[in-house]
């Protein structure tokens, strides 16, 4: 790990330049027009980095909002949690084996980093973003049909391919 002063040192190295997107989403790139600029960027980069906040593992016991949309999840999974009320219970327990066993995870009724890693790939949601212009994450939309993981699947959507 680098010292603040490398940091500072890398960043008044870096910081000549800005770039920005336009409107049309092209990367422009602009020759900052003082050094008091740069000093300001050189210092906000020399700030030691922030560390991830980690997302508890789910198992017996937790409620929440967190659980309630695991239990979802596990109905869309084709699995019965039970009624989804935000409470990881034992039935949640075994829809959640149900699920690791069904991916070739540690079948343990824990959703930690494999399980989670494995549900994010099948479409589990960790977070929402409101925004429906084409800002967001959420642009282009999700397509109106589920993932297309064949040749056969592609072509009964878009038509054969010459």
């Amino acid at each position: 790990m680098s010292t603040p002063e490398q940091r500072m040192r890398m960043a008044k190295q870096i910081v000549d330049f800005e770039a920005r997107r336009d409107k049309k989403g092209h990367l422009q790139v602009y020759k900052l027009p003082a050094w008091d600029k740069a000093e300001e960027l050189a210092t906000e980069y020399a700030r030691p980095p922030i560390s991830p906040l980690p997302l508890p593992a789910l198992r017996l016991g937790p409620r929440g909002a967190m659980v309630k949309a695991w239990e979802v999840f596990l109905i869309g999974e084709k699995l019965d949690p039970g009624e989804p009320d935000g409470m990881f219970t034992d039935k949640t327990a075994e829809a959640t084996r149900a699920f690791q066993a069904k991916t070739k995870v540690e079948a343990d009724g824990v959703v930690g980093r494999q399980t989670m890693r494995k549900a994010l790939e099948r479409g589990f949601e960790l977070m929402e973003e409101p925004a429906a212009d084409a800002t967001s994450s959420n642009f282009p939309p999700r397509p109106s049909f589920p993932p297309l993981v064949s040749n056969a699947q592609r072509q009964a959507i878009f038509g054969s391919y010459a």
